[in-house]
């Protein structure tokens, strides 16, 4: 009988992993905002932040230099060249314009009758603040910066130069993410069977011979025959055949294969975040800012505010009649009375009749570190969110708009006795005072009545044959040379 044995074939797959480790969930470390965050919301958070503030004027922007001829293009200084030698007497006097900086008159309106609006105000805002914490890793988180007007004056918030939102971005850090790959497989097998035979002798009477079997096995002959005989009956012919065959063969071996992949990446993270904006309603002014990791808010806070006349209420604008004289002089000499003219101009302004000021108030978050606060970086920080509101017992104030800013100077004409003169024009149903808005104005007038004093007194106060001037209360009713001689330039 034969008997066959098969060893298993086995084949093994050792590994597909990715990652170099035990496959868990990981973060970045540098770039946690925190170890571990609560909150507490309080009622006052004067003891964390404290806010200032205080207005003032806008610089006014320089005008632009008059340009010179060497500054422009060669084509164009031949053109002036040839400008100046048209107008020019002298050689000296083309070299004294081209030497002379290029301005262009500005034109004079020939209205009679103009309106001066002086109902807006621009004025710059700076709010100051502070981090009253003793400890450095603490820091105000958010904040948010009121200011609300506290009199009930017709002035209004138009606008602020913070409306537009400004955003900043900040580079918090970098996130690698590295992948391995790996494949590593082995496939073993073995293959092996054995074969073997025995057989017996008969004698000639039919009886079995015993027989006995040996088997050979040879490693290096796979077949081997060995043969013994035994005579167990004596006295008798007998025949033996002891035969024993054996076959054995065995297969063995390994496959091995074996890849590796590897993937880098790596994200540079960034954070917007809102640097400052704000918000207008017509009696206040609210500014908020936020930050990131590492950046404080205390510092100075800027915002250009614009001011204006609250036009809903009544009697919210003034207006005052003011008077320019015109065509005074021609060059050096002054001009005879019929050549002067008037122009009317009413300056319209606020109606107040004091300061107008405000009241800061501010609310915000602080994050206050209370473990780890040791370390520069705040990723091993346990922090707490403290939020509240400003709530002292005196809130903080500060001056927007002066009453004197507001309400326009005006100049008046005044005889000897300290009273205005008096001027009346076609359209006027009674004389009022004569006023300028300007010293400039009154200045350049009262400089013309006196050198053109007796040709006044000639005509009796009147000026271009339609505007009556009246020397005013206190003196004599009408003008003498004496009289115009006292008069003078006073603000009201």
């Amino acid at each position: 009988m034969k008997r066959i044995f098969f060893i298993p074939l086995a084949v093994i797959l050792i590994t597909h992993a990715t990652g170099c480790g035990p496959t868990r969930k990981t973060h970045g470390e540098l770039t946690k905002r925190y170890s571990n965050a609560t909150e507490d919301r309080l009622t006052s958070i004067d003891k964390y932040i404290v806010v200032e503030g205080y207005a003032f004027n806008p610089d006014k922007a320089s005008p632009p230099k008059p340009l010179l001829a060497y500054q422009l293009p060669t084509s164009v200084v031949e053109k002036l060249v040839y400008a100046f030698y048209r107008n020019d007497a002298t050689s000296a006097d083309i070299i004294k314009s081209l030497s002379s900086p290029l301005t262009i008159s500005k034109p004079t309106s020939d209205d009679d009758f103009v309106i001066d609006n002086r109902t807006t105000f621009n004025k710059r805002l700076v709010f100051s603040i502070r981090n009253e914490s003793f400890f450095p890793a603490d820091r105000i988180w958010k904040l948010t910066v009121s200011v609300t007007k506290t009199d009930t004056m017709p002035i209004r918030f138009v606008s602020s130069s913070v409306l537009a939102t400004e955003f900043t971005n900040v580079d918090v850090g970098k996130l690698a993410y590295n992948r391995v790959s790996a494949l590593d497989a082995s496939i073993t097998g073995g293959l092996g069977g054995g074969y073997s035979n025995s057989s017996k002798n008969i004698d000639a009477s039919g009886n079995e011979i015993n027989t006995e079997n040996s088997t050979a096995t040879n490693a290096d002959n796979l077949n081997s025959n060995t043969s013994t005989s035994q005579n167990k009956n004596t006295g008798s012919a007998t025949k033996e055949n002891n035969s024993s065959s054996s076959l054995e063969s065995k297969i063995s071996g390994t496959v091995g294969y074996k890849n590796q992949f590897t993937t880098n990446e790596e994200v540079a993270l960034k954070q917007r975040y809102v640097k400052l904006t704000g918000s207008v309603k017509e009696n206040s002014l609210s500014l908020y800012q936020e930050s990131t990791s590492g950046i404080d808010l205390s510092g100075s806070v800027i915002a250009d505010v614009e001011f204006g006349a609250l036009n809903s209420q009544q009697n919210s604008v003034a207006a005052k009649l003011t008077f320019q004289f015109r065509n005074l002089k021609t060059a050096a000499v002054f001009n005879p009375v019929a050549d002067v003219n008037v122009k009317q101009i009413v300056v319209a302004y606020p109606n107040i009749t004091s300061d107008i000021s405000g009241t800061i108030s501010f609310k915000g978050v602080v994050r206050k570190v209370e473990k780890k606060d040791n370390t520069i970086a705040e990723s091993d920080d346990k922090v707490k969110f403290i939020g509240g509101t400003t709530n002292l017992a005196s809130p903080e104030t500060m001056l927007l708009l002066s009453q004197k800013e507001i309400t326009p100077d005006f100049w008046y004409l005044r005889n000897s006795a300290g009273s205005p003169v008096k001027i009346q024009t076609p359209f006027m149903s009674a004389p009022v005072d004569l006023a300028f808005r300007s010293y400039d104005d009154g200045q350049n007038f009262i400089l013309w009545l006196k050198a053109q004093r007796a040709l006044v007194v000639a005509a009796a106060g009147q000026i271009g044959g339609t505007v009556q001037l009246f020397p005013g209360a206190g003196v004599a009713a009408t003008f003498t040379v004496n009289e115009i001689n006292s008069m003078y330039i006073r603000i009201q």
